[in-house]
């Protein structure tokens, strides 16, 4: 089965945003000038996009029109989960949606979300070194949903 991994985001969700916890002002503005900084360097949808294909072997990718099926990736989130006073887990979401084709036409299919949570840390630990922690959960966190639904196009079992 080929599959052609398409260039349109599909569900995308326009804002990073922090969650509704109770850092301080001080660490809100920092958080989000961090996120802001973050996404003006990175485009979340061709990143994982990329992570996506290359998780998925070449000799099962295609061109459009060869392909089996159509596949549409998107980020839906990220932001800060917090359950206690200064502790924070990143938390994203991404979708996926996978049209089977028949000749000119494509059968819709169902959208699947993959979620990526971090474990809980002080909300110093996210915004030291210039919010660098943050990069390395959102670069590990494409890269981990990227595989799931790599694991999904190729029928391997989610780890």
């Amino acid at each position: 089965m080929l599959f052609k991994l398409s260039d349109r985001a599909v569900d995308l969700a326009e804002a990073i945003e922090a969650n509704d916890g109770e850092p301080t002002e001080e660490h809100e503005k920092h958080i989000e000038t961090v996120l802001v900084d973050i996404r003006s360097r990175r485009d979340f949808f061709a990143v994982l996009r990329e992570a996506v294909s290359e998780a998925v072997p070449e000799d099962r990718q295609a061109d459009a029109a060869v392909a089996d099926n159509n596949v549409y990736v998107g980020p839906e989130g990220v932001q800060f989960l917090q359950d206690e006073p200064d502790m924070f887990a990143l938390r994203m979401v991404g979708s996926m949606l996978v049209e089977k084709r028949t000749g000119e036409a494509s059968e819709e299919g169902e959208v699947r979300q993959y979620e990526y949570v971090t474990a809980q840390r002080p909300v110093d630990f996210w915004l030291s070194d210039e919010g660098a922690p943050f990069e390395r959960a959102f670069t590990e966190g494409v890269h981990k949903i990227g595989l799931m639904m790599a694991w999904d196009l190729m029928g391997r079992r989610q780890e």
